[in-house]
């Protein structure tokens, strides 16, 4: 066999179109001679990348030269459960792998650890056939914190791993924004673990007043969506007590909310405290 692919091809072909050992090393040995495959017909071109690159059989240096030569061949819903991660990442780098749901599950079921690489790459289609992803939080985050992930791509998202959530601080923050933005597709329990768990207090009381705009009808409701705040704020809900919280323009907002639907009768600053008259209006 010369360093040529006809040569190789004429070989491999005389070998049931298996891609032999001493195959390989040959390839290996010569790969910096082997850039032009014009020789080959598309046929032909398909049959070798195949046996050659759904491997992972080939180093990564003469791996990624062999990508480079095969360049324009895909491969549509082929078996690639003979491909290691990195061998998988150069075959999607070099557009060799369209998406498919197929690969979706594929990948899902056998390469979990390379499945952001391919969310990544085909994020709008992943994100349309969203129930075909796990709902692992790992990949939750990732695709919260993507710039790309915004507006209805977001909520698709959110609805899709909600039921699976367990809250705490971190999910509750990447959540909230979305929740706040679409507040009347969820449920008062998602809202209110949310409030509850979430740590960044202006984002939270800018969710509170909508939330209390949402059940501004229930003041049980408002009651307890202002106690998720803590005890800075729980004596606003107690006739009994003098209420005071910190004087700054979130509050001041949150307060006039509260005037505006009712539960406070008025609110008035004194230096660094806004006051709360507790007169109900009920």
């Amino acid at each position: 066999v010369t360093p040529a692919w006809p040569e190789i091809y004429a070989f491999y072909e005389s070998q049931n179109n298996v891609m032999i050992a001493s195959l390989r090393i040959f390839i290996t040995k010569h790969i910096d001679e082997l850039t032009d495959i014009s020789e080959l017909d598309d046929t032909q071109k398909e049959l070798l990348a195949n046996s050659a690159l759904l491997t992972s059989d080939f180093e990564m240096s003469v791996y990624d030269k062999l990508i480079k030569i095969f360049d324009g061949v895909t491969f549509k819903d082929a078996n690639i459960n003979s491909v290691d991660n990195a061998h998988f990442k150069s075959l999607l780098c070099a557009n060799m792998l369209p998406y498919s749901t197929y690969y979706t599950t594929t990948i899902r079921d056998n390469h979990s650890d390379v499945l952001t690489y391919y969310v990544d790459k085909y994020l709008d289609e992943c994100i349309i056939e969203i129930e075909e992803l796990p709902t692992d939080m790992r990949l939750y985050k990732y695709l919260m914190r993507n710039p790309r992930v915004i507006g209805e791509k977001a909520l698709s998202v959110v609805q899709h791993f909600l039921p699976h959530i367990v809250w705490d601080n971190e999910l509750a923050n990447i959540t909230l924004p979305v929740v706040k933005n679409n507040i009347e597709k969820f449920d008062y329990d998602t809202e209110k673990n949310i409030l509850v768990d979430s740590t960044n207090l202006p984002e939270r009381l800018s969710f509170l007043i909508d939330l209390i705009e949402k059940y501004r009808d229930d003041f049980d409701i408002v009651t307890e969506l202002i106690e998720s705040l803590g005890d800075s704020y729980r004596s606003i809900t107690d006739k009994s007590k003098k209420a005071t919280i910190e004087n700054n323009h979130m509050n001041e907002m949150f307060l006039g909310k509260l005037k505006t639907i009712g539960y406070i009768s008025s609110y008035r600053e004194d230096d660094d405290k806004l006051r709360v008259s507790h007169k109900r209006n009920y």
